[in-house]
């Protein structure tokens, strides 16, 4: 088998990989493997009619979950043949009963499960749950003239500039948040080939927040980044609302994982979960 470095060019391919054979998690999306292959540096393979990806993470090969139609458990051998300490990460729940034959031990990735919500929840806020959340844009739109512009190539330095400044405000950011902040930059230089969109709140000629998404199929609208300056009290709650309004609707939004962090945990959960995309790491089971 024959290993490609991922690159631009090879975001048709897996677009079209992925509308044959729809996945619901975010992890697959060429923007989220764009935004990661700046650490993770992906290389890709056809296998049998199967789209495998890889990557090296503390001296260990990491395998995907390989998109593709046929026998999954075969090309799973297969990968299993060429690295001793197999490991596959973001395996869907369906994946876990369609590799049980292998000798694979299961693991929840419970800090890696994409909260999933319901479109119209979301946009529309309606109901007591969502109280906190409505008076938080009542409270942005009384305090501040602001205009929500769709982000357009002109834009594209000034979130530049506007990232720089939010994350300069973390002050010891996790190593998540360091990584995510270049493979962000590293996206953004690249936002028009990408094929995404998504917004800025403009105050006083000034981005005080911006978040761009894709749809990950005709069900699901995934949000990949959403970021506000604190200084401007609910921000994050009217760029989350102003860009829903400027989208399509679609059954459901994934908003991603919380990676264990209490202030993501806190702002997904404040949005009312309907469930969970779970994912699964699968490694070679040691016992006989």
């Amino acid at each position: 088998m024959e290993w490609y470095p991922l690159i631009l060019e090879h975001k048709a391919l897996i677009d079209q990989a992925l509308e044959e054979n729809p996945l619901n998690l975010s992890d697959y999306t060429f923007t989220n493997l764009w935004i990661w292959n700046i650490h993770r540096h992906y290389q890709i393979a056809w296998i049998d009619n199967f789209l495998c990806i890889k990557f090296a993470e503390k001296g260990l090969t990491i395998f995907l979950y390989p998109i593709g139609s046929g026998s999954r458990q075969y090309v799973s051998e297969k990968l299993m043949e060429v690295e001793a300490n197999f490991r596959m990460r973001a395996v869907p729940e369906e994946g876990i009963a369609e590799l049980n034959e292998l000798p694979l031990k299961v693991e929840a990735e419970t800090e890696h499960f994409d909260y999933i919500y319901a479109f119209t929840d979301l946009l529309y806020l309606q109901g007591d749950h969502f109280q906190p959340k409505r008076n938080f844009i009542h409270q942005f739109e009384k305090k501040y003239l602001f205009e929500y512009q769709e982000i357009a190539l002109d834009l594209i330095p000034l979130i530049i500039d506007f990232e720089k400044k939010w994350y300069s405000e973390h002050k010891n950011p996790p190593q998540s948040l360091c990584m995510e902040h270049s493979g962000v930059l590293h996206a953004l230089n690249d936002f028009t080939k990408l094929n995404i969109f998504g917004g800025v709140l403009i105050v006083d000629k000034k981005v005080v927040a911006y978040s761009f998404a894709e749809y990950l199929n005709k069900q699901m609208l995934v949000i990949h980044i959403e970021k506000a300056l604190k200084d401007y009290k609910g921000a994050y709650a009217m760029i989350h609302q102003q860009l829903l309004m400027h989208s399509t609707i679609v059954p459901f939004v994934n908003r991603e994982e919380d990676l264990n962090l209490d202030n993501l945990i806190k702002v997904k959960q404040s949005y009312h979960p309907i469930r969970f995309e779970k994912k699964f790491l699968l490694t070679k089971n040691s016992e006989p």
